[in-house]
């Protein structure tokens, strides 16, 4: 072998798009396989439960977020400021099981309420029974995702990811075997491809995880709780953000509008593939290179982190259009509006990532409301003047607020930081 070529294969391998390969190919399975399969899901089992689905989803987004209060969130920011990560983590798991458990009472009575107040997606039993147990596996699969981000264990992630793919295929193509597949079906595929995939991130540590006393955890309970509390605040209105404007359209607009918009957003958000690749590397680097004092590497990998992103982001913009083009889905132009929304997403979860590292969870909050009250007021204009063109706006205005004020925000924190290093020589 030449030392030329010898030279290229050191630079490819040493690369961290190389490194961190398997995370580039978990996410590309886990985001990329249920747009892929959207022409199979809405054949099987009808446009009309593909939107309930995803309006069911963020019930069960929202759920989860409360009733952990967030602290899945709290533990990459956390876990390299600890001498013994490991017992830190079976804390944490120890607090979101008691938070779980004292929430569920509140979770049946709020799905109860909301039942009686019109939102039936399916029986009230049904429905409330479903979002309890699919908000819980989902719970667990995302701190079963911090833990192997936090220990750089891109293998599992990448396995776990395969063999849920492989299980919801499975499902789905059961289900087309079914008379009259149902919503509920559907639900039940989504909730045991994560929990196996979960399962497959967590073997050998789940029976641990919950193994210390819950009367000794909670001497790691208050900073934990200090960080994820206005992480649980910020997510709902990131959530409410993420979900207001699929009920504003299924409420205020025609069916066909609905389902023409719902794959719009679909298709629209796998570009996210490319930020969510970044982050799942970028997040516990950030934090490591923050508690490290390490500023000025993490300056010249922030640069080349957003580099990626935009030109990654507009790639597969480009390639879902197409895409949709080739299976007869017809996208409409409002699809290149949301792509400039989820473009703006992709470059603020960088500064989020940035924000939550150094522990500046409280500064996200009243960006995210601001952003949230000009997205509920153009969204407001759009029903009453039955304009489906402002609802498709209503994103990237939303993105681009978060955007700019979060850039401000960590610019501010380089010039204080700067300010001390020169007051301090």
């Amino acid at each position: 072998m030449s030392p030329r070529i010898r030279q290229r294969i050191q630079a490819l391998t040493s690369s961290a798009l190389y490194k961190n390969r398997f995370y580039v190919l978990g996410l590309a399975l886990q985001k990329g396989l249920p747009v892929l399969l959207v022409p199979l899901i809405v054949s099987v089992f009808g446009l009309p439960a593909y939107g309930e689905y995803a309006l069911l989803f963020t019930v069960v987004q929202i759920y989860a977020n409360l009733s952990s209060v967030a602290v899945t969130q709290a533990v990459v920011p956390l876990w390299f400021r600890q001498t013994d990560p490991g017992e830190f983590v079976q804390r944490v798991a120890s607090l979101m099981l008691v938070l779980a458990l004292a929430a569920s009472p509140l979770g049946v009575a709020a799905l109860t309420l909301g039942s009686a107040t019109g939102f039936n997606l399916l029986s009230p039993l049904q429905q409330t029974g479903w979002v309890l147990l699919f908000a819980f596996v989902y719970n667990l699969n995302a701190m079963a995702l911090a833990v192997v981000r936090s220990r750089e264990q891109r293998g599992r992630f990448f396995w776990s990811v395969a063999i849920g793919a492989g299980v919801l295929l499975g499902l789905i193509g059961l289900a087309s075997l079914v008379p009259q597949p149902t919503l509920a079906h559907l639900i039940l595929a989504q909730i045991l491809a994560l929990a196996v995939a979960t399962a497959v991130m967590l073997r050998g540590d789940l029976s641990g995880m919950f193994s210390l006393s819950v009367m000794r955890a909670p001497s790691t309970w208050l900073p934990v709780l200090q960080l994820s509390a206005p992480l649980c605040i910020y997510t709902l209105v990131v959530l409410y953000a993420m979900s207001v404007d699929k009920w504003i359209v299924k409420l205020w607009f025609s069916g066909a509008q609905f389902g023409s918009y719902v794959l719009d957003y679909q298709f629209a958000f796998a570009m996210m593939f490319v930020p969510m690749a970044i982050g799942l590397h970028n997040g516990p680097r950030v934090s490591a290179l923050v508690a490290a004092g390490s500023f000025e590497i993490l300056e010249l990998e922030d640069r080349k982190m957003r580099r990626f992103t935009l030109i990654g982001s507009v790639g597969i913009a480009v390639i879902m259009f197409a895409y949709g083009r080739l299976t007869y889905l017809a996208l409409t132009p409002g699809y290149w509006l949301l792509v400039v929304g989820f473009l703006c997403e992709g470059l603020y979860m960088l500064n989020s990532n940035r924000l939550m590292a150094e522990l500046q969870t409280k500064r996200l909050l009243g960006p995210a409301l601001l952003a949230a009250l000009l997205l509920t007021g153009v969204l407001a204009l759009a029903a009453a003047i039955a304009r489906i063109e402002l609802v498709y706006l209503a994103s990237p205005v939303y993105f681009i607020c978060l955007f700019t004020i979060s850039s401000v925000q960590l610019r501010t924190l380089r010039r204080a930081r700067a300010s001390n290093n020169t007051r301090e020589s």
